[in-house]
């Protein structure tokens, strides 16, 4: 796993432990969200396919509304990122849904604009480099 994103070995190798750690304590919510983490790591590094299987791999397991919440609209970018359009619209119905019931604030856009918002390339987070 540590070459998930070449140029963050650090991230990598930090959810490769996370998901050691989590499987052997039995946290279930703590394996999602590093699992989540690893699919936005993958998402950044242009393997949107991956980044995707893993995000439905999250929110499949996620028991608890509040997390379910975070991770279907976290899903739907990432469906939005590979222009799958349908696919965003049925999950931010979802993601609508645990949020009402987990009393989480939705944001406040009508289903066409918030799929629009969501339909873009997943921006690569910024590098910092040593200069001397």
């Amino acid at each position: 796993m540590a070459s998930i994103y070449e140029g963050d070995h650090t991230a990598a190798e930090l959810i490769r432990r996370a998901l050691q750690e989590t499987d052997a304590w039995g946290d279930q919510r703590g394996h999602c969200r590093a699992l989540t983490l690893q699919a936005l790591l993958l998402a950044e590094a242009n393997r949107l396919s991956d980044a995707i299987t893993l995000a439905e791999q999250a929110l499949a397991t996620f028991r608890d509304h509040a997390g379910a919440a975070q991770a279907s609209f976290r899903l739907a970018r990432l469906y939005g990122a590979a222009g799958r359009r349908q696919d965003v619209l049925r999950t931010l119905r979802q993601s609508r849904t645990h949020h009402h019931v987990a009393d989480i604030p939705f944001p406040a856009l009508a289903d066409p604009e918030l799929v629009k918002s969501l339909t873009h390339p997943v921006p690569r987070a910024r590098r910092f480099r040593w200069h001397q």
